[in-house]
């Protein structure tokens, strides 16, 4: 039988016998009642009434566990904080909060709870610490410190630490690594439910559809006979029913399990998946928003979320979700927004967006929750092969790796990729001075793209390092042709014109492009004011006029002024 609560004596260390473990399938939180004879609310407030009438210590630990499995978290947290109970206990009362508070999808208020420092150090805090920060960001790295220091505690800890391990290896599709602390959970005395649970998870991840399902029914039938179908069994299947396209099976075991109100937010995530792929995209809306309120920064939660949010066509919803994925996975987010496909009106943000990376592209939210991405909405398909070629060249850019920028930027070319990818190739290229096949890729993606400026205006930097500025001036100038309005390739024929002496031309460019546009650059700033010195002092009087009124900063009008010979 399942073991929800596991006595522990840690009074040597601690002067208190009052910690306990939550035993789970593969470190989550129970989705639905628990497969044991928990006491009954009226049972756990009679144990409360004993205590009361005796504040005995043991009668107390007894009565916060009856709380606790009888779900009565309020009245546990209100008998901590006003009556007393672990009045002399830190340790204890810690850690009935802590748990409570996760057990109510109160992450933060679970992480809080933990604390840290001196008392707070105990490893079953830690491992409460653990599963909150990770619930909160989605991030093992988030959790590793302080699991690592629940995986050196008790052995009686030290099972659900391992399974918790597995769990973090398992979202991370890290199977053999999952395998490994599933194989450590066997050592320390983890029941045997818990790993088949990890098993058949693996099996599922690893695309291996008829082993886990056949596991899962023998698991399944011999459980009827026994404690009763475990929560767990109810995510297994709907995981499986997802990776085989079959929604509303999913749907029909999520609402079984009820992982819509399990305080993991990874059930309610994939519970959300699956309403949306299922049909009922409101539901699916509240559900991703609810974990969201409570772990604002999730990866998962926001990507989802995202998703979700563009298919109800909630367009500045999904921006700002994505901007604030963006926060946290940037290359996920950069090939969220702009896939593999993207159009002339956002070529360049999308350009920029992808030429200041340095992260690795991740995995999405359709990887952490099943594993991959068969039989699922593009919107939450794995980024392509372009955006994951660009996030590695911007990568190498940002590393300044002359070896792995040749050897990316080589395979962008030979691939054909599109034209983001061909002038992030272009540009990896020009860094390490291979400057003719630079010209080539930047001549490719503008052919391309025709309105795409990036690559133009390397183009028509490469001239200018060789010495040709007329030739740049030339291509700006076919380029404004076609696109008048692009405002990067007007500022950029402007400073250039300015840089050639051609001081009229210049501020003809200048005077084109809005103020702020001009003011908010500083080198363009003081560009326009030399070129209107020299054109005279009726385009002086002018810039001076804008400079005033546009100018971002007391410093930069400063400068403008020095540069006219105005002190």
């Amino acid at each position: 039988m399942r073991r929800l609560f596991a006595g522990l004596s840690v009074a040597a260390a601690f002067g208190a016998a009052i910690s306990f473990v939550f035993l789970t399938d593969a470190g989550r939180a129970p989705a639905a009642a628990p497969a044991f004879a928990a006491p009954s609310a009226s049972e756990a407030r009679a144990i409360g009434a004993r205590w009361r009438a005796t504040r005995d210590t043991a009668l107390g630990v007894d009565y916060a566990r009856a709380l606790i499995a009888a779900g009565l978290y309020d009245e546990l947290l209100t008998e901590i904080s006003e009556r007393g109970l672990f009045k002399d206990d830190a340790v204890g009362a810690a850690l009935y909060r802590t748990e409570a508070a996760l057990r109510q999808g109160r992450y933060e208020e679970a992480l809080q709870s933990g604390g840290k420092g001196s008392v707070f150090e105990n490893p079953y805090l830690a491992y409460a610490r653990a599963r909150a920060a990770y619930a909160l960001t989605g991030e093992p790295f988030a959790a590793a410190e302080d699991l690592a220091r629940a995986l050196r505690g008790p052995v009686e800890l030290t099972a659900d630490a391992w399974l918790f391990r597995a769990r973090l290896a398992l979202d991370a599709n890290e199977l053999e690594t999952a395998e490994a602390a599933a194989r450590r959970a066997n050592e320390a005395g983890a029941d045997r439910g818990s790993l088949e649970a990890v098993t058949i998870e693996k099996a599922i991840r690893a695309g291996d559809i008829q082993s886990a399902t056949m596991r899962l029914a023998a698991r399944t039938k011999a459980a009827k006979g026994g404690a009763g179908k475990r929560e767990n069994d109810f995510r297994l299947a709907a995981m499986i029913s997802l990776k085989a396209g079959e929604a509303e099976a999913a749907v029909r075991y999520v609402d079984a399990g009820r992982l819509d109100g399990s305080p993991d937010a990874n059930d309610r995530l994939l519970a959300a998946l699956a309403k949306w792929i299922g049909g009922d995209k409101a539901q699916a809306h509240s559900l991703v928003s609810g974990v969201l309120s409570a772990a604002p920064d999730n990866w998962m939660a926001l990507d989802l979320a995202a998703a979700i949010a563009r298919d109800l066509g909630r367009k500045d919803e999904a921006v700002a979700l994505l901007e604030k994925l963006a926060t946290r996975r940037p290359a996920l987010a950069a090939a969220r927004r702009f896939g593999d496909s993207v159009s002339s009106t956002v070529i360049d943000d999308a350009y920029a967006r992808f030429a200041a990376l340095d992260d690795d592209l991740a995995s999405g939210v359709a990887a952490a929750l099943l594993g991959d991405d068969r039989n699922l909405p593009d919107l939450v398909r794995e980024p392509g092969a372009s955006a994951r070629m660009m996030a590695t060249l911007a990568k190498a850019m940002n590393e300044n790796d002359a070896r792995l920028m040749r050897k990316a930027a080589l395979a962008a070319l030979n691939d054909d990729g599109g034209a983001l990818t061909i002038t992030l190739a272009g540009e990896a290229l020009r860094r390490i001075g291979d400057f003719d096949r630079a010209d080539d890729a930047f001549a490719r993606a503008s052919t391309a793209a025709p309105a795409f400026f990036a690559p133009l205006g390397a183009r028509a930097r490469l001239f200018v390092d060789r010495g040709n500025r007329a030739a740049a001036i030339g291509l700006l100038r076919e380029f404004l042709a076609v696109n008048p309005d692009n405002r990067e390739a007007r500022l950029a024929m402007a400073i250039l014109e300015s840089e050639s002496g051609a001081a009229h031309a210049a501020v003809a460019s200048f005077s084109l492009l809005a103020p702020e546009a001009v003011f908010a650059d500083e080198a363009a700033a003081i560009h326009y004011a030399q070129a209107a010195l020299k054109a005279g002092p009726a385009a002086l009087d002018r810039m001076l006029e804008r400079a005033q009124e546009n100018a971002t900063s007391k410093r930069l009008l400063g400068r403008i002024y020095g540069a006219v010979g105005d002190d």
